[in-house]
């Protein structure tokens, strides 16, 4: 199969998503893209495949991957998350970025720098597919503060649980 092939059988006008933000006439927005858009040919959408399983582990698991000549670890936390067409996405994006995904504006953030000085950097976020994707929460460590660290992770974690309904 070539290219050329691949893309016309998975890229269908029937299967394709547009956003336009800011301050538009929504009218004219449509009139543009059936003007630019409207000859596109239709085509079968291609099969998604079966979703991936229904929920994550019924408990908690930790991974590690013993690197003792490396000066750094790496952690990532990660749960089920909701699917891209979830009621609370937006309520949940809300509170992704006080939670760690804003940069030095987060939670996260805050607690593992500014106040114990064990990373440069900490960010989490949604993966919004069409089935629940993953959360995530991502730093890095000394080696030797990575329980420290870890710890101060799952306490923000589980503090941030319990202030939210979703």
């Amino acid at each position: 199969v070539t290219a050329r092939a691949y893309h016309k059988r998975l890229f269908v006008p029937n299967g394709a998503i547009v956003s336009v933000t800011g301050d538009v006439d929504a009218q004219a927005v449509i009139a543009a893209l059936r003007d630019r858009f409207g000859a596109w040919p239709g085509g079968a959408v291609a099969d998604p495949g079966p979703p991936p399983p229904a929920q994550a582990p019924e408990r908690r698991t930790v991974t590690v991957v013993d690197r003792p000549d490396l000066g750094q670890a790496r952690i990532v936390v990660g749960h089920e998350g909701i699917a891209r067409a979830d009621d609370d996405r937006i309520a949940v994006s809300l509170f992704n970025t006080i939670l760690g995904g804003s940069g030095f504006a987060s939670r996260l953030m805050n607690a593992l720098r500014a106040e114990e000085g064990l990373t440069y950097g900490v960010s989490s976020g949604y993966s919004l597919r069409r089935v629940p994707g993953p959360f995530f929460a991502a730093t890095f460590t000394r080696v030797e503060k990575l329980r420290a660290a870890l710890d101060i992770l799952l306490a923000e974690l589980a503090r941030a649980h319990g202030h939210c309904e979703i």
